[in-house]
């Protein structure tokens, strides 16, 4: 009889697994992990939700007169954004970026699909990824989508932009699917 019943627990360890990765994972570890994240994220002034203009003004209050801080390539990044000048794609040579996606890093940018199959393939061949500009070693949690909210907005308002975390709400597979089909209704 325990035997039946350690095989019934690994197969529903098994569904879980192909359903949810994270909900067989150890907890101990997945608290480190995350206690560290944050940790690094309050070092370098992030979040996983941050206004554009208040990203701007945190990197311009922390330059100096010398052009050589590394915080003022972020600050012309973030401005370029803002100021929504078109950019092409590292990967795609796409014009403009198709979900522009940013490096929490190096501050570079690429289409959001280009950065993630990049950084997929990297992994897949056991290497660290790095940035596709300066080969900067970059994580999947240093990735911030570009979000332009245009609700409520008269034609001389520019939208409210933002930086989001990539994956901060990520769902099951069905989820994404199911809205991806709603989205081309």
């Amino acid at each position: 009889m325990k035997s039946f019943t350690s095989i019934f627990a690994q197969i529903l360890r098994l569904r879980q697994s192909c359903c949810h990765p994270i909900l067989v994972r150890n907890k101990d570890v997945v608290a480190d992990e995350e206690e560290a994240g944050a940790a690094a994220d309050l070092a370098a002034g992030l979040a996983d939700d941050m206004d554009l203009n208040v990203l701007i003004e945190h990197f311009s209050a922390d330059m100096s007169e010398t052009e050589t801080n590394p915080n003022a390539f972020g600050a012309h990044v973030l401005g370029q954004i803002r100021d929504e000048e078109a950019s092409e794609c590292p990967i795609c040579s796409e014009e403009p970026m198709i979900e522009q996606t940013v490096t929490g890093g190096c501050w570079h940018s690429a289409c959001k699909k280009c950065l993630l199959d990049y950084m997929k393939h990297q992994t897949d061949r056991h290497k660290v990824p790095t940035c596709p500009n300066c080969r900067a070693e970059i994580n999947y949690r240093d990735l911030f989508e570009v979000v332009r909210d245009d609700s409520d907005l008269d034609m001389f308002q520019k939208p409210r932009i933002s930086l989001q975390r990539v994956g901060k709400n990520s769902s099951s597979a069905k989820v994404v699917a199911l809205i991806s089909a709603l989205r081309e209704l």
